[in-house]
């Protein structure tokens, strides 16, 4: 499993995957500030916390493709209805989730190099919590570019990562609204051809059996870290359920 993910994610680095999944109309060695391009300078991603404004920054830094987050103010107000359509083309709701822990990541599926390493690691992770607690995290993929991700396109995207992995897209409208709700920054670069990138918050969130926000995780989480950070937070869950308002 590590291994096919590997190559995976070297795969996309030198732009294989484009090639054979027919993702841009052509891709050229020479062309690879494509890759980079949201990444030679430093790109202010804000992450709202509230609708007051209160946020955690986070700065992709060009040189470690690092993600520094600054301070947070309390329970953030994350999360909320949505109506969008799956992989499958059927619709879907926040309702669908009840009951279930699901952690999330917004993204788009001509990401040339962040999102492939971030559900890379969202897809190890959730292997590495359902073997070390026998549970079952559902890994979701909403993305951010409606106009390029159509339901086939997400489909043939999220089978190259887990077999579990749920990618749902919709209208700009819908989008937007889902990306509002979690607080999620996403702007299209300015390109004259169809090959743009969208600059987007690097962000996980995990939801818990009630739908109700209960973390987020940034790009500086490792599987390790994530994997811990997500198990950390279900047994807190399990304790407060069993009459221990502290979580210990």
């Amino acid at each position: 499993m590590e291994t096919s993910r590997g190559r995976l994610q070297a795969d996309w680095r030198c732009g294989k995957f484009y090639a054979r999944r027919g993702l841009m109309s052509t891709y050229k060695i020479q062309k690879l500030e494509y890759d980079m391009l949201v990444c030679h300078v430093h790109v202010p991603v804000l992450l709202y916390l509230n609708d007051q404004a209160c946020f955690c920054s986070a700065e992709i830094n060009a040189n470690t493709q690092t993600v520094k987050h600054g301070p947070s103010v309390g329970k953030a107000a994350i999360g909320g209805p949505f109506s969008l359509i799956n992989h499958d083309g059927k619709p879907v709701t926040e309702k669908d989730f009840m009951g279930k822990w699901t952690l999330i990541y917004f993204g788009f599926t001509h990401c040339p190099d962040i999102c492939p390493d971030e559900l890379i690691k969202l897809a190890a992770a959730i292997d590495k919590i359902k073997e070390k607690v026998g549970l079952e995290v559902v890994p979701l993929f909403i993305s951010v570019d409606p106009e390029r991700d159509t339901v086939e396109q997400v489909r043939e995207y999220v089978k190259e990562f887990h077999p579990n992995l749920i990618g749902l897209t919709g209208d700009a409208e819908e989008i937007r609204k889902t990306a509002r709700a979690f607080r999620v920054y996403y702007m299209k670069t300015e390109e004259e051809d169809s090959d743009y990138l969208v600059d987007h918050s690097i962000v996980m969130y995990l939801m818990g059996p009630e739908w109700e926000f209960v973390k987020f995780f940034g790009k500086n989480n490792d599987v390790d870290s994530l994997t811990e950070g997500v198990i950390k937070e279900i047994k807190q869950f399990k304790l407060k359920k069993e009459g221990h308002p502290l979580g210990t």
